[in-house]
């Protein structure tokens, strides 16, 4: 029977526990989110993500993980954004076009943290999804980097060349339609990088432009 103890004792070997777990606990895993105890909350979030990758079990709390996206608490909101991109493999009732302008604006969220993991959750839904290349562009290139602090502001903008990248790589599916802004965001980013923000633009710029 799966308890918080139980959770907190295999809080490293979660695969072991993953494989005996049914709808019940995984409704316990989701209610754990709320727990104030990190290492409780923490190793719940990983579960269900062990989980999200095998079956479409916790695709059924979709509306929960909405509902935390935009909490006060960032933490909740972060782990509201991770696991709805972690299901969108599931999601073949495109319930995330209801959603995706809300998602989106996470992209910028105040907490840097949060805005890095939804930045870094595009790059799953756009592995099951072409629909939203166009709306994540536009956010994307769009978000006011010169706001954050210097290493924030290359580190958010590494995530978001690597979504714009994934995007590039998609063009035999989708057309060119994003070269030109994509092209356009790259020069206009690369005079305020850091070195290797540089570096990565010079490689992306080089090799499909």
């Amino acid at each position: 029977m799966l308890s918080k103890e139980l959770l907190v004792e295999k809080k490293d070997n979660l695969t072991s526990l993953a494989e005996n777990v049914d709808d019940h606990q995984i409704g316990l895993l989701v209610d754990w989110l709320k727990e104030k105890d990190n290492t409780i909350r923490y190793a719940a979030f990983l579960l269900l993500q062990l989980l999200s990758a095998k079956s479409n079990d916790v695709y059924r709390y979709w509306d929960i993980f909405v509902s935390m996206i935009n909490n006060s608490n960032s933490y909740q909101r972060s782990l509201g954004l991770m696991l709805i991109s972690d299901n969108i493999i599931w999601d073949k009732e495109n319930r995330f076009a209801l959603i995706c302008d809300e998602y989106l604006e996470h992209c910028d969220d105040q907490k840097f943290i949060t805005a890095r993991q939804c930045i870094q959750g595009l790059n799953k839904i756009l592995e099951y999804s072409l629909e939203y290349q166009e709306k994540i562009v536009m956010k994307l290139v769009n978000i006011e980097l010169d706001k954050r602090k210097d290493t924030q502001r290359n580190l958010l903008l590494l995530d978001i060349i690597n979504v714009l990248e994934k995007i590039k790589s998609n063009q035999n599916k989708s057309g060119n339609k994003f070269d030109e802004i994509i092209k356009a965001y790259l020069q206009r980013e690369y005079e305020a990088a850091n070195s290797n923000a540089k570096k990565v633009i010079r490689g992306l710029l080089n090799s499909h432009f």
